[in-house]
């Protein structure tokens, strides 16, 4: 045992769990929710006017069978209409894709509106007092929510989110007049048609945008100093990314992105007759940050590149880095595919002869599957925590593989999301690591074969938890011994899951079978970091699509020669150090805004009650 191996053993347990700064910087995304379904939402605004229609009638006129039916009735044309009609239009307006957007914004303005027409009679049935300006408070409200989605949701430029979010606050009041001129009973909330009225809500309005303003440039001050773009601005293109599909985020994060050195790995099969069979692909950059920016979708572009230029499958590994090692624009991906493309073509000293191995100290398994004197070593702690390493760690852990095989990658399985620890070097967690890798050896070759089998899975979604590279298989021969490798396109696996598949997979006598995911963050989803394989997929569509593939990929077996490549490349990341300058500045505008943000809201609402006082209101 190594001396390190000997002085983590002594370390303490609490020093094992560390996170990168992804960890917090994009878990900011759990402050957002997936966006629900039109009919969901639907059914949402019809219980928020129902409720708000009935609060409001039975606290003028204290009778709860006249509240649960015109009130019901008065929310729904006071609500719930408005509301619906302006979603519309501003889908119209924009693009139809755009209605479930509209209709959320829709909901939450009408939350507003219905929480202050509340709040408005019952201050009016304590003191009366204060029902007509809580009509034009709650609208001119209204019109600041639409403005601040307009703004950084559907990404509209300031005159024209203006335009568009006075329509709701419009269709309130207009919907308000019509009812208390020609309804059945005497209205709940009062409002008149005038110039007087008008000029009142413009008031209103003009002085929550102001203080709105002030808030915003508080809030816009720290990334504007640090890095030359506004709050507001970033929130518009990460909205524009995420719904629209858009890359001027890349731009801005661009911005603090640095030059490294990293590695490409590979493990090249040859068929007998000399030509291209597959190749395993380690690259050591992060498939990240989400969606289609940076390295996201880097496993699908070097996949699909492999296909058309080289016609042979490419399976995409997932290296020891983590989040620091993103590239910062996606047009990155095909120059890193010409790379591999050059060194799987350099490729020499073949071997048709390799060895299986493995060892486990503790929770911590370590798979070498071997070719020649070289391996390539599979790592996982399934079922408990397999997350990402830092780079500087997993190039320990392959330095550390030299001492035993002329070349070796290391390749995490990534296949057990749990609460997302990570180790890093002087923990127990990581030594077991060290003690695992330095156990193994080459041992005397036996014949290689290969058998490969792809599927796009185009019957899944990014919303399975499937990207693009979609699900390969792996039958490595070794003599008699055979290891089976299930690799599918996704951001890490739930345990449960990892463990049917093996469960399933056992029947065909394979000496070492275990589920890989690539980490691709294709598949990320507002509401989380993750969308694992197995939380959100039809499981038994899944493992009837692996066991088919598996049963193709015996099928393919063929005798082979394996060699193992690697090489050094220059890359533009996000880096660690820029990232813990952005993480820096966001907790700042975090910790301004839980001051600010009520500070101002309470003093532009005084304002405006004052003012409206002041004019008679």
């Amino acid at each position: 045992m190594s001396r390190t191996a000997r002085w983590g053993r002594k370390s303490s347990e609490k020093s094992e769990m560390v996170r990168d700064s992804r960890g917090k910087m994009i878990g900011l995304s759990h402050a957002l929710v997936e966006m629900p379904s039109i009919r969901t939402l639907a059914a949402y605004l019809l219980v928020v006017a129902f409720v708000g229609g009935f609060l409001v009638r039975f606290l003028h006129s204290g009778n709860l069978f006249e509240s649960v039916f015109f009130g019901g009735g008065e929310g729904f044309w006071w609500l719930f209409l408005p509301a619906v009609l302006t979603a519309g239009l501003a889908s119209s307006m924009l693009k139809k894709r755009f209605f479930p957007y509209s209709l959320a914004a829709s909901l939450a303005a009408m939350l507003v509106v219905a929480t202050m027409y509340v709040i408005g009679a019952a201050i009016f049935r304590s003191f009366n007092v204060g029902l007509y300006s809580a009509v034009l408070v709650a609208n001119a409200l209204a019109l600041v929510v639409w403005f601040m989605v307009c703004r950084t949701v559907l990404s509209l430029k300031t005159a024209k989110a203006l335009a568009l979010s006075v329509v709701h606050p419009i269709f309130n009041l207009g919907f308000l007049v019509a009812w208390n001129g020609f309804g059945l009973v005497e209205a709940g909330l009062p409002v008149d048609v005038s110039t007087f009225t008008l000029v009142k809500f413009v008031l209103s309005a003009g002085i929550l945008l102001l203080a709105l303003a002030s808030l915003l440039y508080i809030l816009n001050a720290p990334s504007k100093r640090n890095f030359g773009v506004t709050t507001t601005d970033a929130l518009a293109l990460f909205f524009a990314q995420w719904i629209h599909g858009e890359k001027g985020l890349e731009d801005f994060l661009g911005g603090f992105g640095q030059t490294v050195q990293t590695w490409l790995g590979a493990v090249v099969f040859k068929r007998k007759n000399g030509s291209l069979k597959a190749a395993f692909l380690v690259p050591s950059i992060h498939y990240g940050p989400f969606g289609n920016l940076g390295s996201s979708r880097l496993p699908a572009v070097l996949s699909d590149h492999f296909k058309k230029e080289l016609h042979a499958e490419a399976f995409v590994f997932h290296g020891l880095v983590n989040h620091d090692m993103n590239l910062v624009h996606s047009a990155q991906g095909e120059n890193v595919a010409h790379e591999f493309e050059r060194l799987v073509k350099s490729a020499s000293n073949f071997s048709a002869s390799g060895f299986l191995d493995s060892k486990a100290v503790g929770e911590n398994q370590v798979a070498a599957l071997g070719f020649g004197r070289n391996a390539m070593l599979c790592i996982t702690r399934a079922p408990y925590s397999t997350e990402d390493f830092d780079l500087a760690t997993g190039l320990a852990l392959r330095n550390l593989a030299y001492r035993q095989f002329d070349d070796a990658l290391v390749v995490d399985r990534h296949n057990a999301l749990t609460n997302g620890e990570m180790y890093d070097v002087g923990s127990d967690v990581y030594n077991r690591y060290v003690d695992a890798v330095a156990a193994l050896r080459p041992h005397t070759g036996q014949p290689l074969s290969l058998g490969v089998w792809s599927n796009p899975m185009n019957d899944f979604s990014i919303n399975d938890g499937i990207g693009a590279m979609g699900l390969k298989v792996a039958i490595i021969g070794y003599g008699k011994a055979t290891a089976c490798v299930v690799l599918v396109d996704g951001n890490n696996a739930q345990p449960a899951f990892r463990e049917t598949v093996c469960k399933r997979l056992q029947g065909y006598g394979f000496d070492f079978v275990d589920f890989f995911t690539s980490d691709s963050h294709s598949v990320n989803s507002i509401g989380g970091v993750h969308n694992p394989v197995g939380a959100r997929v039809d499981q038994a569509k899944l493992l009837d699509a692996i066991e088919a593939a598996v049963v193709n990929a015996l099928d393919d077996l063929e005798p082979v020669s394996a060699a193992l490549v690697s090489k050094r490349v220059s890359v533009a990341v996000m880096g660690i150090q820029r990232q813990a300058e952005l993480l820096s500045t966001i907790n700042a505008i975090v910790s301004v805004a839980k001051v600010a943000a009520p500070l101002v809201f309470l003093v532009s609402l005084g304002l405006v009650l004052l003012a409206l006082k002041w004019v008679g209101g």
